[in-house]
């Protein structure tokens, strides 16, 4: 790989394809009540209707944060209302020393 700070490293690292989940929101069930779900039912959530979505890029902290839209031909997106400083959104990314994630 060439140097890390050559344009052709950080070319490489800008077009490193990763997984973007936006997260309505999060609740711990049982098994016996995730096994009891039929069509219908409601699973209630902790989290306002009117507060943002978390935005993840292959971690678990939020990068991001935005409300939901609707796109061309009907599709759900998501309106970046907030975003993370860049440092924190690298560091969300994953491990900054290539060696910690061979492969």
């Amino acid at each position: 790989m060439p140097n890390d700070k050559s344009p052709e490293a950080i070319e490489e690292i800008l077009n490193r394809p990763l997984t973007v989940t936006v997260t309505l929101a999060a609740r711990k069930m049982t098994v016996g009540d995730l096994s009891d779900l039929k069509p219908g039912d409601v699973i209630p959530l902790e989290k306002p209707a009117s507060a943002p979505l978390d935005v993840h890029a292959s971690g678990e902290h939020a990068i991001a944060h935005g409300e939901p839209v609707i796109a061309n031909d009907d599709h759900l997106a998501l309106k970046i209302t907030q975003v993370s400083d860049l440092r924190r959104r690298v560091r969300a990314m994953g491990p900054s020393d290539p060696s910690a994630n061979p492969g």
